[in-house]
């Protein structure tokens, strides 16, 4: 049976007590093989909008069920425990992401595998790295240890590309006046980025921006709106969750 790994979430009411009836959901009604859940930790809010500090684990097990149902299954679950959609990054009683399906690589209008985030987000990273540390990104080809390690070596550092160099040092400027802790670099010696700006998070210095694990930004949208996103990215890397348990 393919091995999937969800990401557990929310920082709204009994967020722990809401963990333990997913667990026993798992396990009962999706007859989850092999279950394993990660410790609890404490995660910084990331965004404008996020509220209280979260409640972070992950779970994997084996299931019978294909993506989209197990999709549908986790997002019934969130709306029965009062998930509303309405806020990016916004307070929540429970968030459960699909991380990881097999090695299954999708993008599709509902489901994008492996979860976008997954290789960056420290609060997916750590509780992952402490139950299944040699499990391989897909896409990447990194196991979830070397993913995180990298955002942990010092000092913290984002490397940015842009089609237009210009571009590059403007954003460089507005990320390291909003994150003054981060390193921002732009990687003048290299192709540019074919289209939009792409970031790196870790001090490793990259290659090139197609073998290294990037984000990537449509410069399209409103600057305020970039700029927050390039932040929040920043943040989702480099804060540590603290493990409670």
């Amino acid at each position: 049976m393919p091995q999937c790994w969800i990401g557990l979430g929310g920082n709204q009411g009994d967020v722990p007590a809401a963990f333990k009836v997913i667990e026993r959901r798992l396990a009962a009604e999706l007859k989850a093989g092999h279950l394993t859940v990660s410790p609890l930790f404490r995660t910084a809010p990331i965004g404008t909008n996020a509220g209280a500090t979260f409640w972070n684990a992950v779970a994997g097990f084996d299931t019978t069920l294909e993506p989209l149902p197990l999709l549908d299954r986790l997002q019934a679950w969130e709306a029965e425990f009062g998930r509303v959609r309405t806020v990016r990054w916004g307070p929540r009683p429970l968030d459960l992401d699909l991380l990881f399906y097999d090695r299954l690589v999708e993008d599709s209008p509902r489901l994008t595998l492996p979860h976008p985030g997954a290789w960056y987000r420290r609060f997916v990273l750590e509780p992952l790295c402490g139950v299944a540390p040699n499990l391989v990104h897909p896409v990447w080809s990194l196991t979830i240890r070397h993913l995180r390690d990298r955002l942990a070596q010092a000092p913290a550092t984002v490397f940015l590309w842009s089609p237009l160099r210009d571009d590059a040092h403007t954003w460089r400027d507005r990320l390291q006046s909003k994150c003054p802790d981060i390193a921002v670099r732009t990687n003048d010696g290299q192709s540019p980025a074919p289209h939009g700006l792409m970031i790196a998070l870790g001090a490793i210095v990259p290659d090139s921006w197609q073998s290294t694990p990037h984000l990537r930004f449509a410069l399209q949208q409103p600057p305020e709106q970039l700029e927050q996103s390039l932040v929040d990215a920043c943040a989702a890397a480099f804060d540590v969750p603290l493990c409670v348990e």
